[in-house]
């Protein structure tokens, strides 16, 4: 009986590095064989390692390695998300959840939009209808401005502002704002 021996690659870490958008800072590091291998995958980090701000702890980040330079792996943004346990405590008895989904294609690129609105009692068909609208709104004025814009407002929060002040002109709200944002071909 003949022994087989399988040869193995040594495995090398490679530091990651945010986008330009978050500062290029470095956010962890990856195990591969090799340069080629690093290509495509996707690293999820905690928001407030990006941007240094606390209050972003409940949102994960997920990149995507799109290029390898001097061992060293660059990213690209692939979307973003909040924790389940953030959204499911917004959940309450005698409250209404307006949930619009919007497809939003900016510079080529294609984002799947998921967006919340929590009012403070239920609301009726006609009231949620207005405030879907008024949210393809704010995404529709988003589209012109350009792709980084765009993702460092939904980041940052400056859409979910936008949302809140639309959506409470039709009906008081209790929360509103974009819970995840996935990136599609």
């Amino acid at each position: 009986m003949k022994r087989v021996t399988r040869r193995r690659r040594r495995k090398k870490v490679f530091p990651v590095v945010s986008p330009s958008i978050f500062g290029e800072v470095e956010v962890g590091s990856i195990l591969a064989s090799s340069e080629e291998h690093l290509i495509g995958r996707r690293l999820e980090v905690q928001l407030s390692g990006l941007t240094n701000i606390p209050t972003h702890t409940f949102i994960k980040c997920r990149l995507r390695i799109v290029e390898v330079r001097d061992g060293v792996a660059y990213s690209e943004f692939d979307g973003m998300e909040y924790f389940r346990e953030y959204i499911r405590a917004l959940f309450m008895k005698g409250t209404s959840y307006v949930d619009v989904y919007r497809d939003v294609y900016i510079d080529d690129w294609g984002f799947r939009i998921l967006t919340g609105v929590f009012t403070p009692r239920r609301i009726n068909t006609a009231r949620k209808r207005a405030i879907r609208r008024a949210v393809y709104n704010v995404f529709d004025k988003y589209i012109r401005k350009g792709r980084d814009l765009f993702i460092r407002d939904a980041v940052y929060g400056l859409i979910d502002t936008d949302i809140h002040k639309v959506s409470k002109k039709i009906y008081p709200i209790r929360w509103a704002g974009i819970i995840k944002i996935k990136r599609i071909k």
